[in-house]
């Protein structure tokens, strides 16, 4: 014999509110998941520009940069690789479009040059392919 132990109904009636409890939460499961690939496909594009990504990129690494100085006596980098890696912080040599950000350093001037070559990457061009770059001295 077959008893409902756990509620004073006939199994009938708790068939059926079963099957609307099971309703309503693969219904509400279903509602979050669309508003979740809505709110995707709406914001997946707006990241970052690259332009943003690349001057946010240079000032981090003059901050590496003058820590690496700080560390060495006041001397630049012979190399962007040289840069101490700042814990929690997203450290990368790579501009908004992936290309790596190449630095140059000029003993005579002691300026050391970050450049991008921008979204084609050639030298020139206006707007995002023109070339970023920024001057950083020693001293």
């Amino acid at each position: 014999m077959n008893k409902w132990w756990y509620m004073n109904e006939t199994p009938g009636k708790n068939v059926r509110r079963h099957r609307r409890v099971i309703l309503v939460i693969v219904a509400g499961c279903g509602l979050i998941a669309c508003v979740w690939l809505c709110l995707f496909l709406v914001l997946r594009g707006r990241g970052i520009p690259p332009v943003d990504d690349t001057v946010t990129t240079m000032d981090t690494i003059c901050a590496r940069m003058n820590m690496y100085m700080a560390l060495h006596k006041g001397a630049m980098p012979l190399s962007l690789d040289a840069l101490p890696r700042r814990p929690g912080y997203h450290d990368v040599l790579e501009d908004g479009w992936g290309r790596k950000i190449v630095g140059t350093y000029d003993p005579n001037s002691k300026v050391m040059t970050l450049r991008s070559l921008g979204k084609n990457g050639v030298p020139g061009g206006v707007g995002e392919k023109c070339r970023y770059h920024y001057d950083h001295t020693s001293g």
